[in-house]
């Protein structure tokens, strides 16, 4: 995957500024100077320990709170906020860490304290003053930046072009548009359409990133086109009414002021990496899990025997990865033997549009202990067995019952191409005030975005989620 220059740019230019007021802070509590004026430290492996800590942690809080995408880096008010917190979380961290480690930094306020200070001057000094300018500069004179191409010259289409077109800042450069419905040649806000949208492989050397802004697509129209123009492996932003609920759940990418769905180049390396490491996170933590609750574990079952017959577990059958089927386990939270036709009555609703939600209100069939545990998602802890035998993770779409299956588009389906989870970006971002199909348009962004971060983030406020009973925000 191709790293943005400017990203790099800004990284190295954070991990110096972060290494300077560690090495000036250092000095100052050494103040050994030698007879040509250079610094001299003892920076034994001991001491670079701590500094490579508080780097670390600076350099993930800023990337998790998008400080290295271009649209922030002219929101002064944006990235102080950010700074104060992410520096503030840092050094919580570093003390922490040298505190259980009986560090002997801890006990040199001389250091820790001065590199705190110039810190909190030279990071708004460099970012809010300095960055901001030369960022303006080096768009202005086309020292970075990135050639698009148009899908669309619909009325979407037309109205960015012109804002890319009058942006003297812009970090886009458009070099003309693809259209099914307008002729090869016609030109628009000054840009011609270069041809149809199925021959943008003619172009592939002269453009680095894709826009698609069609106005009248179907979902099932616009998956097509991204899986072809995957192929491509370069950058894809999709602006489109479909994805709407993306933007208003998730920070995302900023395209010149709009916000876009983006598909990622395909990286295989990552891809696998993630994968692997992902799979050590998901055993770990569900074993840590079994183990640790298996007292709740034994408390929830008795109470579910004292207030029904029938077994604690509920076992059913669903579609996982690669459409393949398993035994899904939870708690049981109805009375035993109940008839499914009411949820079969409202997945048929859903998928018609003619109802919102996901679960039936004041379900005659669940159990007082039912609510109980539905209400803190409880019932679903079981879901670590099937973690366990690698039929799930804890973060992915969620699996389908087999006749929710029957009722998918064609576009639903790529949601089987990645383990399902336990918790999702839907669930964390809306649970069942999200409509079902947005709820799949929030499943797709996680497929085609997943990241070891992105499952953190997921994770943490599944975590608020549990513990409150709400709808994360």
């Amino acid at each position: 995957m191709k790293f943005k220059k400017y990203k790099l740019i800004l990284l190295v230019a954070d991990i110096a500024i972060i290494s300077i007021a560690a090495i000036i802070s250092y000095w100052i509590k050494q103040r050994q100077i030698i007879a040509d004026g250079l610094l001299y430290m003892k920076l034994s492996p001991s001491i670079l320990m701590p500094f490579s800590i508080l780097i670390v942690s600076l350099i993930i809080l800023f990337k998790n709170s998008n400080l290295y995408k271009m649209h922030v880096l002219f929101d002064s008010y944006y990235q102080f906020v950010v700074f104060v917190k992410s520096i503030l979380i840092s050094y919580g961290i570093l003390i922490t860490t040298l505190f259980f480690f009986k560090h002997p930094l801890l006990e040199l306020r001389g250091v820790l304290i001065p590199s705190f200070a110039i810190l909190f001057v030279l990071f708004p000094v460099y970012r809010i003053l300095v960055l901001k300018y030369a960022m303006r500069y080096a768009l202005k004179n086309k020292i970075i930046g990135e050639r698009v191409i148009l899908v669309g010259a619909g009325s979407k289409g037309r109205e960015i072009a012109r804002e890319l077109l009058n942006n003297k800042y812009t970090y886009f450069t458009p070099i003309g548009f693809l259209d099914d419905e307008k002729e090869p040649g016609s030109v628009f806000e000054g840009l011609k359409v270069l041809d149809k949208t199925s021959n943008i492989g003619k172009y592939a050397d002269d453009f680095d990133a894709i826009l698609i802004t069609l106005t009248n697509a179907t979902y099932n129209k616009l998956q097509r086109i991204i899986n072809r123009y995957q192929k491509l492996n370069k950058p894809i932003h999709i602006i489109s009414d479909l994805y709407r609920i993306i933007p208003e759940k998730v920070a995302v990418e900023k395209f010149d002021g709009f916000s876009t769905f983006q598909v990622p180049p395909t990286d295989e390396l990552k891809e696998h990496t993630y994968i692997i490491i992902k799979r050590i996170m998901d055993v770990t933590t569900a074993l840590v899990l079994i183990i640790g609750l298996l007292p709740l574990w034994i408390l929830i079952a008795v109470l579910i025997k004292m207030e029904s017959e029938g077994p604690f577990f509920y076992t059913t059958e669903v579609v996982g990865y690669k459409e393949k089927r398993f035994k899904w386990y939870k708690f049981r939270s109805m009375y035993h033997g109940c008839d499914d036709t009411l949820h079969r009555e409202l997945v048929k609703k859903i998928a018609q549009g003619i109802r919102d939600g996901t679960k039936l209100q004041n379900d005659p069939r669940v159990t007082k202990t039912g609510r109980w545990l539905r209400k803190y998602s409880i019932d679903e802890f079981p879901q670590l067995i099937n973690v366990l035998k690698g039929q799930m993770s804890l973060v992915g779409p969620r699996p389908v019952l087999p006749y929710e299956y029957e009722l998918l588009d064609e576009w639903q389906k790529e949601r089987f191409s990645v383990l399902p989870g336990m918790t999702g970006l839907w669930q964390v971002r809306g649970r069942n005030k999200v409509n079902i199909a947005d709820q799949h348009v929030l499943d797709l962004y996680y497929v085609r975005n997943r990241s070891l971060s992105l499952d953190l983030v997921i994770l943490f406020n599944t975590i608020s989620v549990v513990i409150s009973g709400k709808t994360g925000v």
